[in-house]
């Protein structure tokens, strides 16, 4: 029996329900702190399926040095990200975040494969178009107004960063198990959230877990982002051209999901700002 199915629907289904969690439940006031739970959890989560292999694994002092450099990218890349969700809707944010995938192609182009340059460049035109199209009123802008949500360029530099994660990612020996990597990277993650925190707010009461009444919905929120992760990262292995078409879902169902449930709308400017940026992330896998 193949886990690969399996292991790209767990992804979609916490890819498409971790951000909506976190959104609904996510509180200003104490945003720091709950962005420390979600990335506890989120270490907890990426570190459950492959905890058998963690104390057998042989990393070497190079690939530990690129993954604290990964874990100091994702950790800016999560105070960015989910500080753009505690702003703006979830639909609008979590779209952004996806525009990764083209940017990652256009490295790959840049990089490895110049043949493909001009269709990835195609892709990265419609991503900015649509970037700019949720993110910028014309006529207000036109009359010296500011933008109508600057939260999206915040979420568009915290996925520069996670993509800087990934290209990183990829450099890794192949000896050991994605799993593994991915474990590591999110335990690495946790321990500098955890030590900015404690220099930040140590002399302050600030509520983390004890006495949070979001704890336990962040913290689920976390656990789905952790294991989404996980499940990515074996089915990459299992199937690299399928697995991102596949992926490519998630935002479009973020959007259908965030209308539904959170009652998100969206004007006309931004609706075709978003469909050109699904269209850019599917152009850009084909």
């Amino acid at each position: 029996m193949s886990f690969y199915p399996i292991a790209l629907a767990v992804a979609i289904a916490c890819f498409s329900t971790y951000p909506l969690l976190f959104k609904k439940y996510v509180n200003n006031a104490n945003l720091f702190g709950l962005i420390l739970i979600l990335v506890l959890f989120t270490a907890v989560g990426a570190a459950l399926p492959s905890v058998v292999f963690l104390f057998s694994a042989s990393i070497s002092y190079l690939s530990w040095l690129t993954m604290i450099a990964i874990g100091l990218l994702n950790s800016a890349a999560f105070y960015l990200v989910f500080y753009a969700f505690s702003r703006e809707r979830a639909g609008i944010v979590n779209t952004a975040v996806y525009s990764q995938d083209p940017l990652l192609a256009l490295f790959s182009a840049i990089f490895f494969f110049p043949a493909l340059f001009a269709h990835t460049a195609i892709a990265v035109v419609l991503l900015f178009i649509g970037l700019a199209l949720i993110s910028i009123d014309l006529i207000a802008l036109f009359k010296k107004k500011t933008l109508v949500s600057k939260y999206v360029w915040v979420a568009f530099a915290g996925t520069l960063m996670w993509t800087g994660f990934w290209l990183l990612f990829y450099t890794l020996p192949r000896n050991t198990l994605p799993l593994v990597y991915i474990s590591f990277i999110f335990l690495i993650t946790a321990s500098i959230v955890l030590a900015v925190h404690y220099l930040v707010f140590h002399n302050k009461k600030v509520k983390v877990f004890a006495g949070n009444p979001l704890f336990k919905y962040i913290a689920i929120a976390g656990v789905l982002d952790g294991v989404g992760n996980a499940a990515v990262s074996f089915a990459y292995t299992s199937n690299p051209v399928l697995t991102p078409l596949s992926l490519a879902a998630v935002a479009p169902i973020v959007i259908l999901l965030s209308f539904v449930f959170l009652r998100e709308r969206f004007n006309k400017r931004e609706i075709i700002g978003l469909v050109l940026i699904v269209a850019a992330l599917v152009f850009a896998l084909l």
